[in-house]
């Protein structure tokens, strides 16, 4: 005879059971949140690869703070010059896409008033020309991801101005082990009321709340730094920040035809917030093409695309080309393995690299540049050279590379720095492409900025690899999860 099971174990049996049941069921929805959050298909017109434009009109811009040769701190700016002038020059719109945008950092710091500037020229050429059309696109990072919103972009918004956050969320998540806890548990909360934990970016900035500081950690953002009008156009590594204020940028100016496409790729940005794109398409036929051959050839690369252009730059280097590269992060892994490779077959490489030890007045400890050099000498046996950009608290905020081949050469620059956030579609990026005969104007005054960072030819630009050698195997394999997984603020 079957003994009877107690009703009080049965029912505790059953929970159990529904308990199993439920942590499965709860384990499965972060999975696939997680997996289809990093996979997702992408926006309309994101990752987006131009056509080749011909022209006569490209310049190089630079920001540059450095030591001379007398002990003297210089500050050589010229990208936010340019963009005031293209603001005054601009008849028909303005179209500004900037990732940070705003004047935070510690009291007492001197840094340029940048974000008051641009603000107070687009405010003046609104007020002067009513019928212009001004669209300024940033990065829901300058309100903290809706905890506040800065004065400056209210005074924006009340001058006629419209001003658009970047809904994120359409974007693929960079690093799924958080986001997918993070989609299925937290984002259904919203961001509202007021704010009571501390701003990291600033002790004077306004406090934030948890959401906010939850939302952060997805690691995603619009990170381009553009500028259009019917005239001209900007695609540079240069924020209007004032804490970035004297960090070394470069950037390009350019005109015709591939106008059209930087409108393409951010009419794709203001549709992912919801704004209509018809105004784009009134810009885009507004473009001035001059006419000519073209000394030139240019086009816009966003995202993923720019990986693709720069990894088969690298593969097609062979023995004796050259490539210099200046960068702020350098971390993909197949673009340091494509590296390695080219310069094994004999090409001649040279990278400027920031030193990844300093952030907006924070500490950092050499991730991910110091292990990724180590790793690139030792496995060319010292066939790449590296120089370190001399900090002195100013980044190396550069994204740029040349190649030089037998008659021509080949410039890509931008906001994209060389990691995985940034080249593999999970973050908004705007390159362009520069091809011109050796000796065009263009093409030597990148040669001559970069041998003059290089050469230290009237100051301390760099310094020596072996100043900041770092061969921590703890460092590279932190740096190496870090790209791996998504888990990292780079």
């Amino acid at each position: 005879m079957r003994r009877k099971i107690p009703k009080v174990l049965q029912r505790d049996s059953l929970r159990q059971k529904w308990m199993l049941v439920a942590l499965l069921g709860t384990i499965s929805a972060v999975v696939v949140t997680a997996v289809y959050g990093s996979n997702k298909p992408l926006p309309a017109n994101v990752s987006y690869e131009g056509k080749e434009h011909r022209t006569d009109n490209v310049r190089f811009l630079e920001d540059h703070t450095y030591v001379s040769s007398t002990e003297s701190k210089v500050v050589e700016q010229e990208i936010f010059d340019t963009v005031m002038r293209k603001i005054e020059e601009a008849d028909q719109f303005i179209v500004m896409d900037m990732f940070y945008f705003n004047s935070e950092h510690e009291a007492g710091a001197d840094f340029p008033p940048l974000t008051r500037r641009v603000s107070e020229a687009l405010i003046n050429k609104k007020e002067a020309e009513p019928d212009i059309e001004i669209v300024v696109i940033t990065d829901p990072v300058n309100t903290f991801y809706g905890a506040y919103t800065p004065e400056h972009f209210q005074q924006l918004e009340e001058s006629g101005i419209e001003v658009i956050f970047t809904e994120l969320e359409a974007l693929r998540d960079s690093n799924p082990l958080y986001s997918g806890f993070y989609r299925t548990f937290v984002q259904w909360f919203g961001n509202h009321g007021r704010g009571w934990l501390p701003n990291f970016f600033s002790s004077n900035a306004p406090d934030v709340t948890l959401r906010s500081y939850l939302e952060i950690l997805n690691f995603k953002a619009n990170h381009r730094k553009t500028l259009v009008t019917e005239k001209a156009g900007m695609v540079t590594s240069a924020n209007p920040h004032d804490a970035s204020g004297y960090h070394a940028n470069t950037g390009f100016e350019v005109r015709g035809a591939v106008l059209k496409d930087l409108l393409k790729t951010e009419k794709a940005v203001a549709e992912m917030a919801g704004r209509p794109g018809e105004k784009f398409d009134s810009f885009i036929s507004d473009v001035e093409v001059p006419t000519g051959i073209g000394e030139y050839k240019v086009q816009l690369l966003t995202e993923r695309k720019i990986k693709e252009r720069v990894l088969r730059e690298i593969r097609e280097l062979s023995r004796g080309g050259k490539l210099r590269m200046g960068m702020f992060y350098l971390a993909d892994r197949d673009v340091i393995e494509a590296l390695i490779e080219a310069a094994n077959r004999g090409a001649d490489i040279n990278i400027i690299m920031d030193i990844n030890e300093e952030a907006f007045g924070s500490e950092k400890i050499g991730i991910p540049n110091q292990p990724a050099a180590h790793e690139l000498v030792k496995k060319t046996n010292g066939r790449i050279n590296i120089r370190w950009y001399h900090a002195d608290g100013v980044q190396y905020h550069a994204k740029m590379m040349m190649m030089e081949k037998t008659e021509q050469t080949v410039v890509i620059g931008g906001s994209a720095n060389m990691t995985r956030r940034n080249l593999d579609n999970y973050n908004l990026e705007t390159d362009v492409v520069v091809t011109g005969n050796n000796d065009s104007e263009a093409v030597e005054e990148v040669r001559s900025y970069y041998q003059r960072l290089w050469n230290n030819s009237d100051g301390t630009h760099t310094l020596d690899y072996k100043k900041y050698k770092n061969n921590s195997r703890l460092l590279y394999w932190r740096y190496r999860l870090q790209e791996w997984s998504g888990m990292s603020s780079f």
